[in-house]
């Protein structure tokens, strides 16, 4: 039942995994437990589907079951702690409970580049995710500065060509860009805004800029509209959320 869910969510049927991971679930928690690995999965998995079905309210009081459990059972700085940290960071972004989720996507970040080091997708990925929330607080220095160095280790980690990364020089020459659409003379990073770019690989975001004049007006990015214009692109959520999956269904995380 529960492969039968997390394949109906592989095809984007999230109401039909709905209905199957609340009777994992159920029946996870009447026979194994509430804290026990495989129903604390479960609780995860139909978290994630809440979230695909924009039902973030009912998503975060499942996340915030998950995060507290595997704080007890497995510790703070274990891998699937921290991704549940994550999620529900996400969760509260969607929210837009933007405090809370740079409270954890802090801890998040922090984790990840002890653990797994700088140069890390998760840890790349992390700072994307708390640039994005910096944005959203009004916070576009932080956020600038994260985008730029997530788009560097990006460059370095899987080379300027990679599928991951919009082909450009660098972040300057999207700067410069910039300032040309806006008729600005003011340098690009003294008047950018954080926003993002998504690939057709809905994971992998890359953050940019948009630059915005006195009136608070969005210039149009022609010239760097045209260089990603074979990329299925969108201003929305940069964040990359882990989904668990039950041990007899090997697969990627996403």
């Amino acid at each position: 039942m529960a492969n039968l869910a997390s394949t109906y969510g592989n095809l984007g049927k999230y109401t039909e995994a709905e209905k199957l991971e609340i009777q994992v679930l159920n029946a996870r928690n009447r026979i194994l437990g509430v804290e026990h690995p495989d129903t604390i999965r479960a609780m995860a998995n139909l978290a994630s589907t809440y979230g695909n079905l924009g039902k973030y309210t009912e998503a975060e009081k499942l996340q915030i079951q998950v995060l507290d459990a595997r704080n007890r059972i497995l510790g703070v700085e274990h891998p699937d702690t921290i991704n549940a940290m994550a999620n529900l960071a996400y969760t509260y972004h969607a929210l837009r409970n933007y405090t809370e989720a740079e409270k954890l996507e802090i801890q998040v970040l922090d984790a990840r580049n002890r653990i797994l080091g700088v140069e890390h997708q998760d840890t790349i990925n992390a700072m994307e995710n708390l640039a994005a929330i910096y944005r959203c607080l009004a916070k576009y220095t932080e956020a600038d500065k994260l985008k730029t160095q997530a788009y560097e280790l990006k460059n370095r980690v899987s080379g300027a060509e990679s599928s991951h990364t919009i082909t450009l020089t660098n972040v300057q020459e999207a700067q410069e860009i910039q300032a040309l659409d806006a008729g600005s003379t003011v340098p690009a990073e003294e008047n950018l805004h954080s926003t993002q770019v998504v690939l057709n690989n809905p994971v992998q975001a890359v953050l940019l800029g948009t630059t915005m004049n006195p009136e608070k007006k969005v210039h149009p990015l022609s010239k760097l509209a045209k260089r990603v214009s074979k990329f299925k692109s969108t201003i929305a959520h940069s964040f990359h959320r882990k989904k668990d999956l039950d041990d007899d269904f090997a697969g990627p995380s996403t």
